[in-house]
């Protein structure tokens, strides 16, 4: 049989499949996330990013928009945790997001009505 049997249109495989776009995450999504931060916690992501001990394709968008709910203070807090984490160990977590989100819950349950 044909490897593609089926003939696509002019133009129609230009975009990304949805799959490889969600794997690699949306740029525009997570800028906008980072745009929505505090200073003090957009700047302290930043830094981590630039350290090279996090790159932003390693945080998903949706853990981003997590840490905008929380004071500046606690949003810097977390941050601070997570990068020390990643400094220290970040060469053996492979889900960086999945890391991050469980920061964002410790904090959330030990301080009740800080977050959503």
């Amino acid at each position: 049989g044909a490897a593609h049997p089926v003939a696509m249109a002019p133009g129609y495989g230009a975009a990304p499949a949805p799959t490889a776009a969600h794997a690699a995450g949306d740029p525009g999504k997570f800028a906008r996330a980072m745009s929505l931060l505090r200073p003090g916690v957009r700047g302290r992501l930043d830094a981590l990013f630039a350290s090279g001990a996090v790159s932003p394709g390693d945080v998903d968008a949706c853990a981003i928009d997590s840490l905008a709910a929380f004071p500046e203070s606690q949003g810097a807090e977390m941050v601070d945790c997570f990068a020390q984490a990643m400094v220290a160990e970040g060469s053996r977590i492979r889900n960086k997001t999945g890391f991050f989100i469980g920061v964002i819950k410790r904090f959330r349950k030990h301080a009740p009505g800080a977050g959503p």
